[in-house]
């Protein structure tokens, strides 16, 4: 989806498109890995990758960390990304 959504951005050929087409890829790749980095840290701090373990060791937590992962997550999943390209 990130490919074909750059490639409709670049398609105009303008400076302007090929600014916003770079700036998405870069953003697309960030987003990635603050996601990748997030499950890490949450596989740190719990020490379990199967999501249904997730779910149990999350109820544990402190709200404060629970809607910090939340937060994190809502961010770095958003469809729409962040910032605006256009």
């Amino acid at each position: 989806m990130a490919v074909a959504s750059y490639l409709l951005v670049t398609m105009e050929r303008t400076d302007k498109a090929s600014r916003a087409g770079l700036f998405y890829a870069v953003m697309t790749h960030l987003r990635t890995a603050f996601t990748i980095a997030l499950y890490f840290i949450l596989y740190h701090t719990i020490g379990i990758m199967e999501f249904d373990g997730m779910k149990a060791s999350i109820a544990g937590m402190p709200d404060t960390v629970k809607s910090a992962y939340a937060s994190a997550l809502g961010h770095t999943e958003s469809p729409r990304g962040s910032f605006s390209i256009g």
